[in-house]
């Protein structure tokens, strides 16, 4: 998409404008060995949401690399397209534009005692992939539906425990916490995952698609007042991306 300098200059300063809207979200993460305590935001494993998504590569204004991710249209996506050219890149090493595979978005609230025994709480949604889902969330829940508290754990570079939480690191049994006082204190929103510009699966029109193939490494503008014209994140800590995997499950319902 051509611009002239005037279209140019007004587009840099509508993001200067907006960046003090832009909500960073970051994804629940664990290191070898390591395990957290959370409160789920759902109840069974059906209330999570799937999407087909495509990481594509940014750069913030510090000059890091990260991805995001962006959903996929389906039939005639222009990321489909373009990711084909990129279909020899393997695993460590990140392609600009990846093929679709389907994530499954995990609303999470961590849960840490502090040294003054009292409980912190952060929003970190958590992104896996289908066969995690399969595997590990949907038979969790068959056996402990409606689960107030969860353990996750992680064995090794690929394998994730998840076990029913009753006390906290201290052996205190967990009070019943509020969860709408968590959600309001933490500023949780139904469109966190999906919906906005800064969602965690970003909304891309087809335009903002091929504006982006284009222009890569760079945040392709809204189209209209709907979807706001937020920057990229400046900060050096990106969250990181679990590895990606192929399936094809399209996007489902969320309620929490």
């Amino acid at each position: 998409m051509r611009m002239n300098a005037q279209q140019a200059v007004a587009n840099v300063e509508a993001r200067e404008s907006n960046s003090g809207n832009f909500k960073k979200l970051g994804f629940f993460s664990l290191k070898e060995k390591e395990s957290k305590r959370v409160i789920p935001l759902f109840s069974k494993a059906e209330d999570t949401e799937f999407f087909s998504v495509h990481q594509v590569k940014m750069i913030s204004a510090n000059g890091k690399e990260y991805t995001i991710d962006v959903d996929c249209l389906g039939t005639d996506c222009p990321l489909c397209k373009e990711a084909v050219k990129y279909k020899d890149i393997q695993y460590p090493a990140k392609p600009q534009i990846s093929r679709k595979s389907d994530a499954i978005y995990m609303p999470l609230v961590s849960v840490v005692l502090n040294d003054e025994g009292k409980y912190e709480f952060e929003f970190l949604p958590w992104k896996r992939y289908s066969t995690f889902y399969k595997n590990t969330l949907y038979p969790f829940y068959m056996r402990y539906a409606g689960v107030k508290m969860l353990e996750i754990e992680r064995a090794d570079k690929k394998t994730y425990n998840l076990y029913e939480a009753r006390s906290d690191e201290k052996g205190n049994p967990y009070p019943e916490f509020n969860i709408e006082e968590i959600k309001k204190e933490l500023n949780i929103e139904s469109d966190d995952i999906y919906g906005r510009s800064d969602s965690l699966a970003k909304p891309w029109t087809k335009a903002q698609m091929e504006t982006y193939i284009m222009n890569p490494n760079t945040y392709p503008p809204a189209e209209s007042s709907t979807q706001s014209d937020v920057p990229a994140p400046t900060d050096d800590d990106a969250p990181e991306q679990p590895a990606e995997e192929e399936t094809t499950r399209r996007r489902g319902k969320h309620n929490f």
